[in-house]
């Protein structure tokens, strides 16, 4: 700062005074320097003050280890959790997989019949109007009518037309859509075709050409690439009419370092004192009777519940890290590991489910896991640091 400067001030605060950290760092670099809870730094500075043993401020206590108990019976409650949703998806899934085969075949079925009673109709229609004279005009007018309405099969001259995506097409650019082939069924009707069929469908008023997920449906039916057009129509003019459309127009439509904050030195050799690998070990047992309980108890979660385990997870990880990565630095407290986990735990959940009721809790979903994460990445690279040294 200069001298002809005002020194810096904090927004509201009186002069003199420079803007605290998270006011003048970016957010990413403030979340990897602070991941470490500094409620530790805050009781060991107290500590010392009032000069308690060094050891007393690095203590595992047995409220300590029932938080790891705690922590190790959620992560094996949302693995269980997770493990038997599942298999109920799968279950879901193959139940559902046999409705549609069940579906389809009743549907085959009724297909089947249904061609079956119109060629009797037919054959009936026939045999009664071929027995009097004056009734072949209607016969023939019932024919005329079947075949503009596409309820009875034609045959005669007219053009192929075979439609396919492109060679190597990895886009809607250079893939047949349905939009083109609905272009290429109009061209040939404008073009004066008297019949047309796509892949065996015959086209009538009422059909339709749609997408259904990545393939083309023509009368409710999916087809396959290629897409084989047949139009009826007089083979000389209608190839030179429907270049003259709009649809035989050729267009352009298809052509397409986290730096974490530094630990301590000086106590990288602590972890070979007897008594901090008794409170090492303090908290491994925490966690294998955890997992025990876990295991054994196998706690069912409310279906309420549910959306916020995983969350709650995520936020008991980032206490447990910071706790770890306090205790290697000699600053570890009980009182606020405890704390630390019970608030995490809970504010990551309320943060998501008032982010539910206001429809955003997918957003505050990722917001929550992106800050934790980086604070659990940011510690972890502490923790190595202490134990590698690298």
């Amino acid at each position: 700062m200069s001298a002809g400067e005002p020194p810096d001030r904090g927004l509201g605060g009186p002069p003199g005074r420079s803007l605290p950290p998270q006011a003048t760092m970016g957010l990413l670099a403030y979340l990897t320097t602070h991941a470490l809870d500094e409620d530790y730094a805050f009781v060991s500075r107290r500590r010392s003050v009032t000069e308690q043993p060094p050891r007393e401020r690095r203590r595992i206590g047995l409220v300590a280890a029932a938080i790891m108990v705690v922590f190790a019976v959620l992560v094996v409650t949302a693995a269980a959790q997770t493990s038997r949703n599942s298999v109920s998806d799968e279950r879901e899934r193959r139940e559902l997989v046999s409705q549609v085969k069940a579906a389809r075949s009743q549907l085959d079925t009724e297909r089947s019949q249904l061609d079956s009673l119109q060629s009797e109709t037919s054959r009936l229609e026939g045999q009664q109007l071929s027995s009097d004279q004056s009734a072949q005009g209607l016969l023939d007018s019932i024919s005329l009518l079947g075949t503009r309405a596409g309820t009875v099969p034609v045959r005669g001259p007219g053009v192929r037309l075979v439609a396919n995506d492109a060679p190597g097409a990895d886009s809607a650019r250079n893939k047949v859509l349905d939009s083109d082939l609905q272009r290429l069924v109009n061209g040939l009707w404008e073009a004066g075709a008297e019949a047309i069929s796509v892949n065996g469908q015959r086209l009538t008023n009422l059909s339709a050409i749609r997408l259904a997920g990545s393939a083309i449906t023509v009368n409710n039916r999916s087809l396959r690439r290629p897409y084989v057009v047949l139009a009826i129509g007089n083979q000389d003019t209608l190839p030179a009419r429907f270049a003259e459309t709009s649809s035989g127009t050729p267009t352009d439509h298809h052509t397409g370092v986290l730096d974490a904050a530094p630990g301590h030195r000086g106590d990288r050799a602590a972890l070979c004192e007897p008594e901090s690998g008794r409170q090492v070990m303090i908290a491994v047992i925490g966690l294998i009777v955890g997992v025990v309980l876990g295991l054994v108890l196998k706690p069912n979660v409310p279906l309420a519940m549910e959306p916020y385990l995983p969350i709650a997870v995520v936020a008991a990880l980032d206490a447990v890290f910071g706790a770890f990565r306090a205790f290697l630095d000699g600053i570890f407290d009980d009182k606020v590991f405890v704390v630390s986990f019970i608030s995490n735990v809970l504010i990551a959940a309320m943060i998501v489910f008032l982010g539910d009721k206001l429809g955003v809790g997918a957003q505050l979903s990722t917001g929550v896991v992106v800050v934790l994460g980086i604070r659990i990445f940011s510690n972890v690279a502490a923790i190595r640091r202490h134990l590698f040294h690298a």
